[in-house]
């Protein structure tokens, strides 16, 4: 939008080939980072981390970078020749040079605080996808723990005393399937364990 402005402050005489791929260069940078962000979104941390350290990216910007010094050094030249010939219109060419470099320095810093975030987010988002396997693994093994214990294990609610999760030892001592276990009341397994046993 910023690029757009510069162009329509312009006078004819501007050759505007500088902004256009400077514009191009900015859509470009633009097109990987929302890429990146995609990405991110999706989990897919390794992808949006090649699109944000690849050469292609670096190029880009080192492309937009060193596009601004030759925009800026354009409208210089322009400055510099409409202040010769005609001294009178200097005031409004200056005027146009300090909003089109001002525009310009807020591009530029657009875009070095953009990448920056870009990086920094991709860091975090690694970091917190670490952290989260970590505790999916920690989780697995204590689910593992539980599962295969010798002792039979039956995590009931506290009030109303119905089962909420059983173990394979405790399956296999009550007789019943884990998916039939969950949901019964300790009280009637209480009565069937007492029933079972009397048949021993």
């Amino acid at each position: 939008e910023k690029i757009s402005e510069i162009k329509t402050v312009l006078p004819d005489l501007v050759e505007l080939q500088s902004i256009e791929e400077l514009e191009i260069a900015n859509l470009e940078l633009l097109g990987m980072e929302k890429r990146a962000f995609t990405f991110l979104r999706e989990g897919k941390y390794e992808q949006a981390r090649k699109i944000l350290s690849s050469k292609e990216y670096e190029l880009q910007k080192a492309q937009f970078l060193a596009l601004i010094p030759v925009i800026v050094a354009q409208l210089n030249e322009l400055q510099k020749n409409e202040i010769t010939a005609e001294v009178h219109y200097s005031n409004r060419f200056i005027g146009i040079a300090a909003a089109v470099f001002i525009l310009s320095l807020i591009a530029w810093v657009t875009a070095i605080t953009n990448i920056s975030k870009s990086k920094r987010k991709l860091i975090l988002s690694i970091a917190e996808k670490e952290r989260t396997q970590e505790a999916l693994r920690k989780s697995e093994q204590y689910q593992n723990l539980f599962r295969l214990a010798n002792d039979a294990i039956l995590v009931m609610q506290p009030e109303t005393e119905i089962v909420l999760d059983a173990n394979d030892k405790a399956c296999e001592m009550y007789g019943f399937k884990r998916d039939d276990f969950i949901g019964m009341s300790f009280k009637n397994l209480s009565a069937n364990a007492e029933d079972s046993q009397k048949h021993l």
